[in-house]
């Protein structure tokens, strides 16, 4: 049995174990990547409430 390209499904050949070339290792796991990962409730709180007082201006830049 031949290996596969997990991005293009190319037969693979020599050392190569899972993509053919770097450009399909780049695309396959830029997909991947873009799949929700699981975080707690308490995170998703987290980041709405820091959402909201981004958007409200209570958080400045401070200059020393």
């Amino acid at each position: 049995m031949s290996k596969k390209c997990l991005y293009c499904g190319k037969d693979l050949s020599g050392r190569k174990q899972k993509y053919c070339d770097d450009l399909c290792q780049y695309r396959y796991l830029s997909i991947k990547n873009d799949k929700h990962k699981k975080r707690s409730i308490s995170q998703d709180l987290r980041m709405l409430r820091a959402g909201r007082k981004q958007r409200s201006g209570k958080i400045g830049v401070r200059y020393n």
